[in-house]
């Protein structure tokens, strides 16, 4: 995979994101990865995708994946 296509895999997680929240624009969503860790930004580096996760503890880490192995779950927040 070239880092065009990592990056086009990473902005239609962003696009997906964008879309719900004109859709329900008083709904609250997260990003959580696939050990429902809060994903509070990604972004590309290279091939990789980085994405930095907040942890049940309030630690900040940074988690480098491939795009094929990247899973990423969009919640609404519930009230």
């Amino acid at each position: 995979m070239t880092p065009a296509e990592v990056e086009d895999r990473v902005k239609s997680v962003l696009n997906e994101l964008q879309w719900l929240r004109k859709r329900m624009p008083d709904a609250k969503y997260i990003l959580l990865d696939d050990q429902d860790y809060i994903i509070s930004s990604i972004h590309t580096r290279g091939v990789m995708v980085a994405m930095t996760l907040l942890g049940n503890d309030g630690t900040e880490l940074i988690k480098m994946v491939s795009p094929e192995n990247m899973s990423i779950k969009i919640e609404k927040v519930k009230k």
